[in-house]
């Protein structure tokens, strides 16, 4: 089971500026990561993640992941030598837990 978490932006900031979710709601890659959605497509080193949408929690397995609107998911932690590690670290971010 898969339980989301909603991002999103406080609604005075977006009414007092001319900020979107994709200026709000963003992630670095700190490694390459590539799509859950489809693998052949990475997240390179240093690149960001916008428009973050949505914080998936996979209760079985652990796994978490950033997805955007049209830009696909990615996990937040990989595991490299059989250490799990950082992928992509929020930047701006506002989160509200959806059951």
């Amino acid at each position: 089971m898969i339980r989301s978490i909603s991002i999103s932006a406080l609604f005075f900031l977006a009414a007092a500026s001319s900020l979107q979710a994709a200026d709000i709601c963003e992630a670095i890659a700190l490694r390459d990561v590539p799509s859950l959605d489809n693998p052949t497509f990475m997240l390179k080193r240093g690149d960001y993640q916008s428009g973050i949408s949505l914080y998936r929690v996979d209760k079985k397995t652990g796994e978490t992941s950033f997805c955007s609107h049209g830009g696909g998911c990615f996990l937040t932690h990989i595991t490299e030598n059989g250490k799990r590690i950082e992928a992509l670290h929020s930047v701006l971010l506002e989160a509200a837990a959806v059951e």
